[in-house]
C-alpha cells in the first residue's frame, strides 16, 4: 500500500511540475509572438500601408479614382499580402497562441479583401459601384475594427491567463512601444 502511495504521489508531482513548465513555456511564447512577430507586422503596416492612408484619402477627395486604384494594385495590396505571408510563416507550438495568431490573420485577411475589392471596383470604373463602395467604407471599417478588437480581447485573455505584463521600452527614433514580459509574482 505504502508502494502505492509513494507512485501516485510521485506521478502527481512529475504532471504537476510539467504543467508549470508548460505554462511558463506558452507565457514565453506569447511574449515571443508579441514582443517579435506582433510589433514587427504592425511596424510593417505602419511603414507600408498606414503610411499610403493619407495619399489613399487626398485622392478620394478629389475623385481621382484610378490614382486610388493604381495606389491598391501597385502598393497596398502588395505590401498586405507581404503581412498575411508573414503572419502564416510563423511557427507556434501553443495551440493557444496559435489561436491568437490565427485571429491577427482572419482581421488582416479581411482587411486584404476590403482593399482588394475596392481595387477591382475601381479598375471596372463603374460610377455606381464606386459610390456604392465609398458608401460601404464606415461598414467594412467598423467591421474590421470589430475584428481587431477580438485579437486584443483573446490576447488581454491570455495575458491575465499566464500573468504577463505590459511594459513600456522607446525604439531607436523614440517612439514608445509596449512590450510584454513575465509577472513573476
Amino acid at each position: 500500500m505504502k508502494k502505492i502511495y509513494c507512485f501516485l504521489t510521485g506521478i502527481t508531482l512529475i504532471l504537476l511540475i510539467s504543467g508549470c513548465m508548460n505554462k511558463d513555456e506558452v507565457a514565453k511564447e506569447l511574449i515571443e509572438y508579441h514582443n517579435n512577430d506582433w510589433i514587427k507586422v504592425q511596424k510593417m503596416k505602419d511603414a507600408k500601408i498606414s503610411s499610403k492612408i493619407p495619399m489613399y484619402t487626398a485622392f478620394a477627395m478629389e475623385d481621382n479614382e484610378e490614382a486610388i486604384a493604381n495606389l491598391l494594385n501597385e502598393e497596398i495590396l502588395p505590401s498586405h499580402n507581404e503581412i498575411l505571408e508573414y503572419l502564416k510563416e510563423i511557427e507556434l507550438d501553443s495551440n493557444e497562441i496559435e489561436a491568437l495568431n490565427l485571429l491577427q490573420i482572419e482581421a488582416e485577411t479581411f482587411g486584404y479583401e476590403i482593399f482588394q475589392e475596392q481595387a477591382k471596383i475601381l479598375n471596372d470604373g463603374n460610377k455606381t459601384e464606386i459610390n456604392e463602395m465609398f458608401n460601404r467604407f464606415e461598414i467594412y471599417d467598423k467591421a474590421l475594427e470589430d475584428k481587431y478588437e477580438i485579437v486584443y480581447e483573446k490576447r488581454k485573455e491570455l495575458m491575465e491567463k499566464y500573468n504577463v505584463q505590459w511594459v513600456k521600452e522607446y525604439d531607436d527614433s523614440g517612439d514608445r512601444i509596449m512590450k510584454m514580459r513575465k509577472d513573476d509574482d
